[in-house]
């Protein structure tokens, strides 16, 4: 049986991921680039990304995400500055 704490680090976990994938989403949006180019430009392998945009990947390293901060042109401040970021618990 699954105690507390654990099934609030999983939710927590799902939510981190799902705000991850639609943070990428979102900046691949305003900056007209698909998350293919977004690969490319950070260098990672497109598997990676797509890995984290379906959901598989449900806890992405944050090296991971500095790499794709630094395909973005933006800080890791910039990507997690969001105001779902901001009010995860």
């Amino acid at each position: 049986m699954k105690g507390k704490n654990y099934i609030q680090e999983e939710m927590l976990e799902n939510d981190y991921g799902f705000l991850v994938q639609k943070r990428i989403h979102d900046l691949c949006k305003v900056n007209n680039i698909t998350t293919n180019k977004l690969a490319n430009q950070s260098l990672l392998t497109q598997s990676t990304v797509q890995n984290i945009m379906s959901g598989k990947s449900k806890n992405p390293k944050l090296k991971t995400i500095i790499t794709l901060c630094t395909g973005l042109g933006i800080s890791v401040k910039e990507f997690f500055d969001t105001e779902e970021f901001n009010n995860l618990r």
